[in-house]
């Protein structure tokens, strides 16, 4: 009993527990908006979030796929299916069990995850768990940047796995490549990261075609044996990435939107170049630098695979915010290894586990204690979703159909779906595709034929942010008038009859908007 409570409450395992308090904390404050801009209420929710949600318990409710679009009055019946229907499904088994306290053990779960592997695989780098756990304890603010609760998180898990399995191939262990094909299943129907899954194994593969050596980087050649096994991996991944509810659809998703949705490349902030301006940007460069001046000062030796897949992940990063998925896990191993002769080896002789078991409770309690309620959740959420405004527009159906920031177009269909229909929301494929994102921009941009596309749509009300151009341009737009306003949000309706505003008080029951 001895032997086990010392293993069970060794040092590395106090790590562990450090590594995933860390996590929590990030998951509460999101380390990177925290430290990026102003912290908000729900750091981890997204608009994203809840249509994610819906369409998760549509799922599981009726055991079918969407085929096309119910929740919106812009582009209603479009074809349209859920690229990431696993992930939509996990989401909504969550709020079923627990509303928002699930979604957020859901994260805890997932951040948790990342971390575990994050770190497994910085130790597979390095032999070292304490370089591995500075490492990753360093990485954590530019892991933090995925953290909102979308299906991307298994997307990031799955990354880490694939890493893993294939250096761990490389160090020798032919049986764990086997693993990929079933990890892959997973991944296509749950996030389109799993291109990114292909582009490692296809690294991998070119760089043992030969022997290799220029300065510090070199190659080592597959054996033919090793080679075959990764060209049938391959094969068999590929296979495994069709078996989806919408056959082939799913794999060729990355493509079509590669090729068919420039304005979401153009206008949503994550596939953005990283911005050197902010803390995450400068963090990320200085990491860069620093590594690359100690390569070419003490000159290490580095694997073909891993430089490839660190110039790739870099180069990817700076032109789109969204790979620092990729390169979080790429640069973990390089990190630790490197690190690793500063840190003495972990001696088991030298360990304390009565304190490893003390701080540890600290650390569970401390979790235990500051774990949100789903009360408390809720008054957060309403500091940040509209709310009291939607409260206001169900009591009053006629104001219907209503124009509506893109950010709120999730909470909206979580909470009026499928009764009252969105103008836009976060699945802007379709909305693209239709042309519907088009108008919407023309609009909020307050666009000459503003009024002319809210007639095409027959827009009756607008559901705004407090301040926004488009708001302050309707307020002094004859025909709009404002009928709901609190410290967020604003709604303004067209004026047709008796409408009376209700700023800086709670919404009451007015026939006349139902006429």
């Amino acid at each position: 009993m001895r032997r086990v409570f010392k293993k069970i409450f060794s040092f590395p395992v106090f790590l562990v527990g450090l590594l995933l308090t860390g996590a929590f904390v990030g998951t509460l404050t999101n380390i990177h908006k925290s430290l990026a801009s102003k912290p908000v209420p729900l750091p981890w929710v997204e608009s994203d979030t809840f249509w994610h949600v819906v369409i998760g318990n549509l799922i599981l409710k009726t055991h079918t796929w969407p085929t096309h679009d119910i929740y919106s009055f812009t582009a209603h019946g479009t074809p349209w299916i859920a690229y990431e229907w696993l992930g939509d499904v996990v989401m909504g088994l969550a709020w079923r069990l627990g509303g928002l306290h699930g979604l957020m053990i859901l994260l805890m779960i997932l951040t948790w995850a990342i971390m575990l592997a994050l770190l497994w695989y910085a130790y597979l780098g390095s032999k070292n768990i304490k370089s591995a756990f500075v490492a990753s304890a360093v990485l954590m603010p530019l892991a933090s940047i995925s953290w909102t609760l979308r299906p991307q998180l298994l997307g990031y898990i799955f990354v880490i796995v694939t890493l893993i399995v294939l250096k761990s191939f490389r160090d020798g262990s032919s049986r764990s490549l086997w693993i990929l094909p079933f990890v892959f299943l997973l991944w296509v129907n749950s996030h389109g990261t799993f291109v990114l899954g292909f582009g490692a194994l296809g690294i991998y593969w070119l760089s043992g075609l030969k022997d290799f050596r220029f300065g510090c980087i070199y190659g080592q050649r597959w054996t033919p044996r090793q080679r075959q096994q990764l060209e049938l991996t391959g094969l068999l991944c590929l296979l495994a990435s069709i078996i989806t509810p919408y056959g082939t659809q799913l794999i060729a998703y990355p493509l079509e939107m590669a090729v068919l949705q420039p304005m979401s490349f153009h206008y949503i902030q994550e596939w953005q170049p990283l911005s050197l301006s902010q803390f995450d940007g400068k963090f990320f460069l200085a990491l860069i630098l620093i590594f690359w001046i100690f390569v070419a000062t003490r000159r290490p030796s580095i694997r073909l695979e891993d430089g490839a897949l660190l110039l790739v992940a870099t180069a990817e990063t700076f032109m789109h915010a969204r790979f620092m998925v990729l390169f979080v896990p790429v640069f973990a191993p390089l990190l630790a290894e490197q690190i690793a002769p500063w840190f003495p080896p972990y001696s088991e002789a030298k360990d304390h586990p009565v304190l490893n078991f003390a701080l540890i409770g600290l650390m569970v309690v401390g979790i235990v204690k500051f774990l949100p309620s789903e009360s408390a959740l809720r008054q957060k959420m309403a500091h940040q979703e509209p709310v009291a405004a939607v409260r206001f527009l169900n009591s009053h159906p006629g104001l219907g159909p209503t124009f509506n920031s893109f950010f709120w177009g999730g909470y909206l269909i979580l909470d009026r779906a499928p009764e009252h229909k969105v103008f836009i929301d976060g699945r802007l494929d379709i909305y693209e595709y239709t042309g519907v994102m088009s108008d919407y921009l023309a609009i909020t941009g307050i666009q000459p034929d503003v009024d002319f596309l809210l007639n095409k749509y027959h827009v009756r009300s607008c559901l705004l942010k407090r301040g926004s151009p488009l708001a302050t341009f309707l307020l002094n737009t004859p025909g709009w008038k404002e009928v709901y306003q609190d410290q967020m949000s604003i709604i303004l309706a067209r004026n047709r009859g008796n409408m009376v505003a209700s700023a800086g008080r709670a919404p009451q029951k007015d026939q006349s908007f139902d006429r």
